[in-house]
């Protein structure tokens, strides 16, 4: 998460550089912002200013939902970002013999 970007570069920084966002080198603002507004919307991101909000501005609250939303759409969720299970741990224990 680059603090000092907008909302919306910071959601498809990973992919920049990939159709649609660029194309023979040169960036395509519409296609961060589609992306950016889809994003904030569907994983309700707070910001004053939609994607061109600095995310050094956002609560750290909102800066983590930015960042699981941008893991998320790419199809990709790291081991460390694997939701929790608070009762796993539980029925671990009560099947064991």
């Amino acid at each position: 998460m680059l603090l000092d970007f907008d909302l919306g570069t910071n959601l498809s920084l990973k992919r920049y550089y990939q159709s649609p966002y660029c194309t023979h080198g040169v960036l395509h603002r519409e296609a961060f912002v589609k992306t950016g507004d889809a994003l904030i919307s569907q994983y309700d991101i707070r910001s004053s200013q939609g994607c061109a909000t600095r995310v050094r501005s956002m609560s750290g609250g909102n800066q983590q939902k930015a960042i699981v939303a941008r893991e998320i759409s790419m199809g990709q969720f790291p081991d460390d970002l694997r939701p929790a299970d608070p009762g796993a741990g539980h029925r671990r224990h009560q099947d064991d013999p």
